[in-house]
């Protein structure tokens, strides 16, 4: 119950198990108390020329706080370069899964300073959709996969595809289907097109 919560309570709907079988996870509420979101936006970084990496944006995640939002927290997923690869070496673990891929959470004012402050990089920001209960399924979510190792791709399994694969998650039959509907690439702007042609 504790290393993965969201399945547990996915469990507790379809079967209709009560409370009373819930174990005491002090880490994991500890570490979901600290967020205290109550809104969820998707914010979109326009490109940075001076980074192959992210000549088509970036996207990731913001859990509102109405009190601050620049001290809300952010849910980036990223890929774990290596500094001393030279460009060759860097395009080809790109495009080949050759980094690895890891979510992170860090305050938003430490990504409005990198993108904004350093890069001078136009910051979109979009309110979804997303009741309490989602919001709460979706940290449950992250919880269970913020120290896992992924692959990265920068054409495919990239911060787009991970991104509504988490919110596919967040929201029970909703049709987001990264995989599905981005079999070739994903950039960044694709995450927004379909977040809005979904409603």
């Amino acid at each position: 119950q504790c290393r993965f919560p969201a399945r547990w309570n996915w469990l507790k709907q379809q079967l209709g198990i009560d409370d009373s079988h819930d174990v005491s996870c002090p880490k994991f509420a500890d570490w979901r108390g600290g967020i205290q979101a109550d809104g969820l936006s998707l914010v979109f970084p326009s490109m940075y020329l001076n980074n192959p990496g992210s000549i088509f944006g970036h996207t990731f995640l913001r859990f509102d706080n109405s009190r601050s939002e620049l001290l809300s927290w952010a849910m980036n997923y990223a890929a774990l370069t290596e500094d001393d690869d030279d460009v060759l070496t860097y395009a080809w673990k790109g495009i080949f899964g050759g980094y690895g891929g890891i979510f992170s959470m860090m305050r938003y004012y430490e990504k409005v300073q990198e993108y904004s402050n350093l890069e001078n990089r136009d910051i979109q920001e979009y309110r979804l959709d997303a009741s309490q209960q989602e919001i709460d399924q979706l940290l449950r979510h992250i919880w269970e996969v913020v120290d896992i190792d992924f692959r990265y791709y920068f054409f495919t399994e990239n911060c787009s595809y991970r991104l509504l694969a988490l919110l596919d998650v967040m929201r029970e039959g909703s049709s987001l289907g990264a995989r599905e509907r981005f079999p070739l690439f994903a950039i960044p702007v694709d995450t927004v097109r379909v977040l809005d042609d979904t409603g």
